[in-house]
């Protein structure tokens, strides 16, 4: 393969450009001064004088998993370009080979690439990959720079000839490092087992599988040196988050040593792209550069929208693009006025290193949360910082007081100093070894930390998300009583938190007067997390109706399985409804990667952080008032502070992708998207236009009290019952305000529906209750399912009374027809038969009555005589169900089969159930398609 197009394909694995076509012929001449490519192997060795079985200066590696007898050789069977490629064969075990040090001489400012081909035989577990090294003047490899490539092995399943003869591209980067003592490049070719491509903690307990025959061929091995890129913000940016109304400011630097040239002319690209891809900004430079003098820009533009942005940094030289590189960054939106931080809202940050604990309090400032959850034990930690001082803990608990944000420090993994003392490993790193040791060892270790930050650490935890007290094990709640009874003799009232799965039921006699780490994995939908929570709540004991000794830990959607607006959406109704269930706080894990490569580590947020930074900063002291009822399938939230309202407002699962509604909201509404853009709202005869979609939008700056009267309108019997065609219930107000109102209730019905009185006085006290009787007639046929009963209350002079000028205000409730005896699905199909296609009804039905059951179902298609069937004896609590079959050529006025179907396209099918005394149980419509 050419030079350039060898090029081509690492910036295809790079995501920067398509490649061309090209010969697949080998590059067999030694790299020509300014070429980037450092070293090839395409491994035709005869003309260079090697004929022993292996490439020159390559040794197989041995030690443990990898046994003396698997082989590896070169082969002219088989091979990408030319005649040979090189073959490893497993005779179990792994099998590798590396090349000796100093063969690859690098320079540690530039970056490297490296591309190589292979294929292997079907493989269940092994996988080949290409790994590699930098190494010092002595030879010796810098174990801190390994990087290796994705890896690869033909699946099973795909044994036809063109997957068996296709090559696979490995890639890997090798960013140089401003290392003295980095000389060479030092690569390693493998096929390779699990344990040896394995980081499990088991370690020796860890059982793995192995392919014990297979082969990997490999070609076409090449290195390339590339510019060396940088785009990033200043490292006064922390966490890449610009603040509100903060200019933009990222770092170019670009360094080329020009293999042979005194200078390199190359054109830098920066674009900077939104979330959704759109690019907002585009520069272009032309420059020179070599290794005494790279160049370096600082690009600095005014603030830009809220939101998160990716800054991409490509350069070209004469011919394409040789190197990218992006950094993600974030614009916070601004906030109407300094806000404390909020308590019931927080982060877990478990897993951030103590090297970037500098950066937490700014990032978490940014968000306003007001709890971090922290590590009081790390794995690494020293004797001295367990027993005297453990120095980056101590002053991020003190920068946490002084930002005053609550910090929860837990107990979950046991420090390698301690683990050495204790003489019971059985459990390994578990929290549970604990038990098993001499109390002595480690309570001196507990102990200290508990004095030291009684007064400066707000909650104690023993455990972490791994560990299972859910699981029944007697020895966590031993663990967790031994724990609080150090607790207890360093605090008044002590309170320990446990780890919990919302999946498993919580005993309190287990773990009394625990508080609760409660996880809400993805797999929960929504709409559920108030029920999960206030399940906890209830088993607890506790009789507020909220949560106040459970923490909520929301997770979001598996980036991996559903597109970036399912997943935004998804994540602010997850903090919502958990918001709303009361609990003592939510909990999210802070959502910022570090992103790691060989040399420097960087903190990149992503777009989850401006959502939850929006949500809290405006819920983040709010009271939740009550849920709205607007319409089915719409989800509205009242939350109140200081008088001000704030709805949150989304369309979950309503039937039309956007409705609109006019809203009392007050004389001045904002509306504000989940990214923090403001737009200010104008109200038109009390009223305002409102469209609601599947992703959450808030509306602030609201007159609660409006809002609060229009959804008090209700009636005291939500369900009617099918078939009944006449209810008697009530219909219910309240007022809000602090004054008397007076004024006329209009009530409307559905299409076809009376209701009486259709219209009524009404006088409420201040903050008083009205309650008047009423009589609903509907047809006894009526489709069960939602129905909406309208009201409007005109408001005797309603400036005095505080309604903000709206002198009407138009009602909704939602009702529902239902049926008290059976529970009824309906499932329509077009199926092929005997005599051609045939429309299907299937009918399931459920008797929910304590009686047996005895009906008539029935189904009417237009075109189509009406079909009964019989229901006999049905159970309590059993299900039957029930076909109906039109075959389609007997449609009435259809000229045929095709015609019957254009026909049926679109029209209603009806299904419902009589008794046999002729009482309409239930009837349900269903769409035909």
């Amino acid at each position: 393969m050419k030079p350039r197009a060898i090029l081509a394909w690492a910036l295809l694995c790079l995501g920067a450009i398509a490649p061309a076509p090209q010969p697949a012929h080998a590059q067999t001449s030694p790299p020509m001064p300014g070429s980037r490519i450092v070293h090839t192997f395409d491994f035709e060795e005869e003309k260079l004088g090697n004929f022993e079985s292996v490439p020159m200066y390559f040794s197989k590696v041995v030690g443990r998993g990898y046994p003396i007898y698997s082989t590896a050789k070169f082969v002219n069977d088989t091979a990408r370009s030319t005649k040979h490629s090189f073959k490893l064969e497993l005779d179990g075990g792994s099998v590798a080979y590396q090349l000796a040090p100093n063969r690859i001489p690098i320079n540690p400012s530039a970056d490297y690439y490296i591309i190589g081909f292979v294929k292997t035989t079907p493989l269940h577990h092994a996988r080949a990959e290409i790994r590699a090294w930098f190494a010092d003047d002595a030879g010796k490899l810098i174990k801190t720079t390994e990087s290796s490539s994705q890896r690869y092995a033909l699946s099973p399943l795909k044994t036809n000839d063109k997957d068996a003869n296709d090559w696979h591209v490995l890639h890997l980067y090798m960013p140089g490092q401003n290392l003295a003592n980095a000389k060479s490049l030092v690569l390693q070719l493998g096929l390779m087992q699990p344990q040896q491509l394995s980081n499990n903690a088991l370690g020796r307990f860890e059982l793995y599988q192995q392919d014990i025959k297979g082969a990997a061929w490999f070609d076409d091995v090449v290195v390339f040196q590339l510019p060396r890129l940088s785009v990033k913000p200043p490292a006064t940016i922390a966490g890449n988050i610009f603040g509100p109304g903060q200019k933009v400011e990222l770092d170019l630097t670009v360094s080329d040593l020009g293999r042979g040239d005194t200078g390199v002319k190359l054109q830098p690209h920066l674009t900077i792209t939104d979330g959704a891809g759109t690019a907002v900004v585009k520069e272009r430079w032309s420059i020179t550069v070599d290794a005494a003098q790279p160049w370096s820009h600082r690009y600095t533009r005014a603030a830009l929208p809220p939101g998160l942005y990716t800054a991409t940094l490509d350069v070209a030289d004469d011919k394409s693009m040789i190197a990218r590189r992006t950094c993600k960054f974030m614009q916070l939106a601004a906030a109407d006025q300094m806000m404390r931080p909020a308590a019931r809202f927080g982060v877990v940050a478990t897993s951030w290193p103590p090297e970037a604990w500098p950066q937490l309090p700014a990032i978490l400032k940014q968000t306003g949360v007001g709890l971090v959850h922290l590590p009081a034990w790390r794995r690494d930690m020293s004797e001295d910082a367990l027993l005297r001082r453990d120095q980056p803990f101590d002053v991020l608990i003190n920068s946490m007081q002084r930002y005053d944000i609550q910090s929860l420090a837990s107990f979950s993994e046991i420090p390698s100093v301690l683990t050495e003392k204790l003489n019971d490993r059985s459990s390994g790193d578990s929290i549970l070894t604990l038990l098993d040791a001499d109390p002595n060892v480690w309570r001196p270790y507990v102990s200290f930390l508990l004095a030291r930050y009684t007064n400066r650490v707000d909650h104690w935890q023993i455990g972490d998300a791994n560990d299972r007290f859910y699981s029944g094990d007697a020895r966590y709640a031993l663990l967790y009583t031994r724990t609080r009874s150090e607790l207890a003799s360093m605090m008044k009232q002590p309170s320990l938190i446990i780890p919990w799965h919302a999946f498993y039921d919580f005993d309190p006699a287990a773990f009394p007067k625990a508080q609760l780490n409660l996880r809400l994995p993805s797999s929960i939908k929504p709409a559920m997390l108030p029920t999960y929570i206030r399940s906890f709540a209830e088993a607890m004991n506790d009789p507020s109706g909220s949560a106040p000794n459970i923490i909520a830990k929301v997770e979001p959607l598996d980036d991996q399985k559903y597109n970036r607006l399912e997943r935004l959406s998804d994540f602010a109704q997850r903090i919502v409804h958990a918001r709303a269930a009361n609990p003592k706080a939510v909990l999210i894990d802070l959502p910022l990667q570090r992103q790691t490569t060989i040399g420097s580590t960087t903190s990149e947020p992503n777009e989850l952080f401006v959502i939850y930074s929006t949500l809290v900063r405006h819920l983040g002291d709010a009271a939740f008032k009550q849920e709205l009822s607007l319409a089915p399938g719409i989800r509205a939230f009242l939350f109140e502070q200081d008088g001000n309202g704030t709805i949150v407002l989304f369309n979950e699962n309503a039937a039309d992708a956007e409705l609109s509604f006019d809203l009392p909201l007050g004389a001045t509404p904002r509306l504000v998207d989940l990214f923090g853009n403001i737009t200010a709202l104008t109200p038109n005869n009390g009223t305002t236009k409102i469209t609601v979609t599947p992703m959450p939008v808030l509306l602030n700056q609201l007159d609660p009290r409006l809002t609060e009267l229009r959804c008090s309108f209700a009636l005291a019997q939500a369900h009617l019952p099918a078939g009944a065609g006449v209810v008697r219930t009530q219909v219910l107000l309240t007022n809000p305000y602090s004054d008397t109102f007076t004024g006329t209730l209009h009530l409307q019905g559905p299409r076809g529906w009376t209701i009486d009185p259709a219209s009524m006085p009404v006088a409420i006290a201040a903050k008083g209750n009205f309650a008047a009787p009423i009589t609903i007639r509907y047809p006894y046929s009526e489709f069960a399912g939602p129905k909406t009963i309208k009201g409007r209350l005109t408001l005797d002079n309603a400036a005095r009374n505080g309604a903000s000028g709206a002198q009407t205000l138009d009602l909704f409730f939602n009702a529902a027809v239902v049926s008290e005896v059976v529970e009824m699905t309906v499932i329509s199909q077009m199926m092929v038969g005997e005599n051609g296609p045939e429309l299907v009804l299937q009918q399931m039905i459920t008797n929910i009555t304590g009686d047996k059951l005895n009906a008539q179902g029935y189904a009417m298609v237009p075109g189509f005589a009406r079909q009964q069937r019989f229901i006999l004896e049905l159970k309590p609590g059993q299900t039957t169900i029930k076909r109906y079959t039109f075959p389609v050529a007997q449609m009435t006025g259809a000229t045929s089969p095709e015609d019957a179907l254009k026909q049926l396209s679109g029209k209603q099918a009806v299904l419902g159930l009589r008794q046999n005394d002729g009482k309409v149980l239930m009837t349900k419509p269903i769409t035909l398609e």
